[in-house]
């Protein structure tokens, strides 16, 4: 795959989810961003996002939920999910792992880490 990956950044705090968007952006990813787990549905809907960043605890709906229906609308080859949270219970991290979720950072995240777990979560072509 080439060309910037696609990247939805979802977080229901909006100053939160503006500055990662800026962040990615500046970095050469291609970004939209959603303040909520069902406007975040609707976006990666209208166009598959590669990767998902998400943070888990939001009152809508958690990021595990968003990452669990996220699996069921694209079940072939569904986006990565990068958890961005502020959570560092050994539950969170079990609950991360069983539903998928490529990678659980913890808030605040090093610009740098965070570019580097997303590129890792670019997509390879099909044989």
């Amino acid at each position: 795959m080439t060309g910037p990956l696609s990247v939805l950044v979802v977080d229901d705090v909006p100053d939160a989810a503006d500055s990662t968007a800026i962040l990615l952006g500046l970095r050469g990813f291609a970004v939209c961003r959603a303040t909520d787990g069902p406007a975040a549905l609707a976006a990666a809907a209208d166009a598959r996002p590669d990767v998902v960043v998400t943070d888990l605890r939001m009152p809508k709906m958690t990021g595990w939920e968003l990452a669990r229906r996220l699996a069921e609308l694209y079940p072939d080859r569904p986006p990565a999910v990068v958890a961005v949270t502020g959570s560092t219970a050994a539950d969170d991290f079990r609950r991360s792992e069983e539903v998928g979720i490529a990678a659980h950072l913890i808030k605040p995240v090093d610009p740098d880490e965070l570019v580097a777990v997303i590129e890792r979560c670019r997509p390879h072509p099909r044989s």
